[in-house]
């Protein structure tokens, strides 16, 4: 009786729930059928409304100020970084000798300045690499240090992001704009102390590379006098280090001459793109947004006649 029961219960249980299946089956249908002869009811106004939106779309796109963006990677020298900032923030006030200057001036409309974040340049620099290890000691994050506003400083290299509303003068404004940055006066006297005090490093390291040279070549000759104090490989006993230290100056002398190299200008540009190709999103595409905005706008504007009109009859019926 108890399994009569049982199989009983589990038949009703199976076709209450195809009936639910077939009910939410026919609800989605219902909704389906609703929403075309919706569609179909109202195709005309389906239609103007898309085609008002793509009008707004032109419209704007004419009327609004269009940009064009360039990206150059630049290496601040002689602590010029906040000079490099405080250009990007202030470049309208910079002097134009003539109208041609004004309009490539004018030309621009936006100065994006970002670091570019190389954790080798950090570790390049031995002062550097002590303060890090002190960071790192102290349980400090590098990575969140380094992108604190306060230590920009401390990056290398940096990209300059230009905006510019002119296609076609895009180049001849960046150029004027680089050749303001390095006619600084002040900055121009900094550059001339550093490159000659890289100069003269230079020279005293040749010099000593010279004179260890000298020295491991005195080693590898047998015509050696120990009596009178010179050297060999037997009685030198910091040979390794002699080579080592040879090693770092010519190091040294590699890393002057790419400094040399960047120090040539206050504001040395490394990578320069103009009118660098933007693609656009799908969502920042008007000619799609807006008469999508218009389109929904009418569909809420209809579901919420529905429910007012719906609850109102509700209401009288009471």
């Amino acid at each position: 009786m108890e399994k009569n029961n049982l199989s009983t219960n589990q038949e009703i249980d199976l076709i209450y729930l195809l009936k639910k299946i077939k009910s939410m089956f026919d609800s989605l249908g219902f909704f389906i059928f609703k929403s075309i002869r919706f569609f179909i009811k109202n195709i005309f106004i389906f239609i103007g409304l898309i085609i008002l939106g793509l009008l707004i779309s032109v419209v704007l796109e004419k009327t609004l100020q269009k940009s064009f963006r360039s990206d150059i990677v630049v290496v601040p020298n002689f602590n010029s970084t906040e000079y490099l900032y405080s250009i990007s923030k202030n470049y309208k006030n910079l002097t134009t000798k003539n109208d041609k200057e004004k309009k490539l001036l004018n030309n621009i409309i936006r100065i994006e300045v970002t670091p570019i974040l190389d954790i080798n340049s950090y570790f390049n620099n031995s002062k550097n690499r002590d303060f890090f290890k002190t960071l790192s000691e102290s349980g400090v994050k590098f990575e969140d240090f380094i992108k604190k506003e306060e230590f920009k400083n401390f990056n290398t290299s940096f990209l300059i992001t230009i905006s510019t509303t002119d296609e076609k003068y895009s180049k001849e404004s960046i150029d004027f704009l680089l050749n303001k940055l390095n006619n600084s006066s002040y900055y121009l006297k900094k550059q001339k102390i550093e490159i000659d005090n890289l100069k003269e490093n230079r020279i005293q390291l040749t010099k000593s590379i010279e004179q260890i040279n000298l020295i491991l070549n005195n080693l590898g000759s047998n015509n050696f006098d120990n009596t009178k104090g010179q050297l060999n490989v037997n009685t030198y006993q910091s040979l390794n280090d002699v080579i080592n230290l040879k090693s770092q100056y010519v190091d040294d002398i590699l890393m002057i001459d790419n400094k040399l190299i960047t120090s040539s200008k206050i504001i040395f540009p490394i990578d320069i793109t103009y009118n660098k190709e933007f693609k656009e999103k799908l969502y920042y595409n008007t000619k799609i947004i807006y008469p999508l905005i218009l389109v929904s706008i009418f569909i809420i504007f209809n579901l919420f006649k529905r429910f007012y009109n719906k609850y109102n009859r509700l209401e009288l019926k009471k």
